[in-house]
């Protein structure tokens, strides 16, 4: 296919790092005419990407196609620089994709295969037979009492399609005398992906529901230190790669945190976001180890921290010409209100938001880069911190180097430990 004679014409955007992985996007509609906004998003778009990049081979570069065209087949091809996998948009969208059914329909076909077959997996309510049957009886063939106990464990114990009791899939799973390597791979192939998180949770205390349970679970983790490690540098990226999105928001800084709340610090044991209080909505009240309060006010990661004209010869403008940004000042005046309240009105506060322990809490104002701040604002950034009482002015990325730095001493503790083990 050739995307420069497409009809008509192909429109392009960027995806943003976190919802659609970064994959370039082309499209021949109207984007609000089919999703009715301008975001750079769509349904199921993370997970339809995610896919996408993941077939991508090594030295091409990922994109998705989508097209309102009927004419055009669901295909992948290949240009001198990119993996283009083409998705009927309406289609697509019939099927109510999301992750699950990305998985799964990744599962019944590699690369394209898959997702040709997306919008049928993503409706079909048996999707979990379809998987199991495919991946489980080819094991059982010959074998009708494990084929009996695949149907039950399938949610179907017989051609009529009844429902099968949980106690009895229950029993069918105890039934099966070993696991060889193929079931494992089978059973470990329905978490691959991108789990519901719901399912993983409900999943998980069924497991360490029993004594032993809870010791394989903890054996287990133990183990999986190194892929947990993996999955906080991931987030740590993808924070970094938010923050130098220029369409990023602070709404997207927000939900982003609130996912990953660890990003503060290890000493916060809980987030409660958007919090209300008699004067204003706090955006973060940070719950410490010690069961004290902190507050977070997050602005825009565009915003300006310190204004000043640039250096002449490396000589900084007088000092009247310095000043705050109108989104600083009005962040310290924010949280000045806001720590006034949880100081003086502890009571109030305890008894209608149920907030305890909140006087004098430590305020972190998270606004613009550092990064692009010329020396003599940077300068007066800093000193500005040091007059401060229990009040910092965190720039974006400078979260982001904390981060990566309370990362590294975790994974040296982590190879020290190792080695005195050894």
């Amino acid at each position: 296919m050739d995307l420069q004679s497409w009809d008509p014409p192909l429109k392009t955007l960027r995806g943003s790092p976190t919802r659609l992985n970064g994959v370039r996007i082309y499209y021949d509609f109207g984007w609000r005419d089919v999703f009715s906004s301008r975001r750079r998003q769509f349904p199921g778009g993370q997970s339809l990407t995610r896919l996408v990049k993941d077939d991508c081979r090594e030295g091409l570069t990922p994109a998705l196609l989508l097209t309102g065209r009927d004419d055009v087949d669901e295909d992948a091809f290949e240009t001198d620089s990119e993996y283009v996998v083409v998705v009927n948009v309406r289609q697509y969208l019939k099927a109510k994709p999301d992750t699950a059914a990305s998985y799964y329909a990744q599962s019944l076909g590699s690369g394209i295969t898959g997702l040709k077959h997306l919008h049928d997996v993503a409706s079909n309510p048996n999707v979990i037979d379809a998987v199991v049957d495919r991946e489980l009886i080819a094991w059982a063939a010959d074998n009708e009492e494990r084929i009996e106990k695949l149907r039950h464990i399938a949610g179907t114990v017989s051609a009529t399609g009844a429902e099968a009791d949980p106690a009895a899939a229950i029993r069918a799973l105890r039934g099966l005398s070993r696991l060889n390597a193929e079931i494992v791979d089978a059973l470990e192939g329905l978490f691959a992906g991108d789990v519901d998180r719901e399912f993983a949770v409900e999943f998980l205390r069924a497991v360490t529901a029993q004594r032993t349970g809870r010791y394989v679970a903890s054996e287990v983790l133990g183990q999986r230190i190194g892929d947990r490690m993996a999955d906080v540098r991931d987030v740590a990226t993808a924070y970094s790669e938010l923050i130098a999105d220029t369409a990023s928001t602070e709404t997207d800084l927000q939900r982003f945190i609130e996912l990953n709340p660890w990003l503060l610090g290890l000493e916060y044991v809980g987030v409660r976001p958007r919090r209300a209080l008699p004067r204003g909505q706090m955006d973060f009240i940070l719950e410490r180890y010690d069961g004290f309060h902190d507050l977070l006010e997050l602005k825009s990661p565009q915003d300006q921290i310190i204004l000043a004209p640039d250096a002449i010869d490396d000589v900084p403008p007088p000092a009247h010409d310095f000043a705050l940004s109108p989104d600083l000042a009005q962040a310290l005046a924010q949280v000045q209100v806001y720590r006034d309240v949880l100081s003086t009105d502890e009571a109030t506060v305890a008894k209608r938001y149920g907030l305890r322990n909140t006087r004098d809490p430590k305020v972190y104002i998270v606004i613009g880069q550092s990064g692009s701040l010329p020396v003599h604002r940077a300068v007066v950034l800093r000193d500005l911190n040091l007059t401060l009482h229990r009040m910092e002015i965190l720039p974006y990325d400078v979260l982001a180097q904390r981060t990566e730095t309370m990362l590294d001493n975790v994974e040296l503790h982590l190879s020290v430990s190792k080695d005195d083990e050894a």
